[in-house]
């Protein structure tokens, strides 16, 4: 279960997988990335991906420069992954670079 309430500001994008929005926590006012997947993606996909974020949520996200997980939870049948808000998506970081990719490490 959430341990918070959002609220939905605006969508940000449509993927294969599903939609993510711009979103506000009702409690604190941070503002958040949702993810929800789309109906029919199987359960044992979005339960893996959690279990991956879960297992990365240990990690100091700063200094292994992961976007920070912050919980997930299901929501009328469909799973819910909720992330701190970014300035920019992947596809407008790289652009913003001429596709040149950044160095690891």
């Amino acid at each position: 279960h959430a341990t918070n309430s959002y609220y939905v500001e605006k969508l940000l994008g449509e993927g294969g997988f599903g939609v993510v929005a711009r979103c506000m926590n009702v409690d604190t006012e941070e503002v958040v990335a949702l993810k929800m997947f789309r109906e029919y993606i199987d359960k044992e996909d979005a339960e893996g991906e959690i279990e991956c974020l879960c297992k990365l949520k240990q990690l100091d996200a700063d200094t292994h420069n992961v976007v920070k997980f912050i919980e997930h939870f299901e929501y009328k049948g469909r799973f819910c992954l909720i992330f701190e808000m970014l300035d920019l998506d992947l596809f407008d970081f790289l652009e913003s670079r001429n596709w040149r990719p950044k160095a690891c490490g």
